[in-house]
C-alpha cells in the first residue's frame, strides 16, 4: 500500500468521528487510543494520502481545535 501514488482513506459517520481523530492526531497514547489503527500505517514513500470525510466524521476534530481544522480544510 505504501508503494502506492494514490492512496484515498475514506470515513463516514459519527461512529468514526474518534477513530478519524486519533488517526490523524500527534499523539496515540492513552486509554482510548488502539494498539493499531490501519490509517496510520499509511505512510505513503511518494504522493500523500487523501482523506475524504464528512461533517460528522470530522465532529471531533472540530471540537478539539476550535474552528482551526475549518480554516485549513476545505469543505465540498
Amino acid at each position: 500500500t505504501n508503494s502506492a501514488s494514490n492512496i484515498a482513506i475514506l470515513a463516514t459517520g459519527v461512529g468514526k468521528a474518534n477513530a478519524v481523530h486519533l488517526a490523524v492526531s500527534d499523539s496515540s497514547d492513552g486509554p482510548d487510543a488502539p494498539v493499531s489503527l490501519r490509517a496510520t500505517m499509511v505512510q505513503p514513500t511518494h504522493g500523500k494520502p487523501v482523506w475524504f470525510l464528512d461533517k460528522a466524521a470530522t465532529s471531533s476534530l472540530e471540537a478539539l481545535s476550535d474552528g482551526a481544522y475549518e480554516q485549513q480544510h476545505r469543505a465540498y
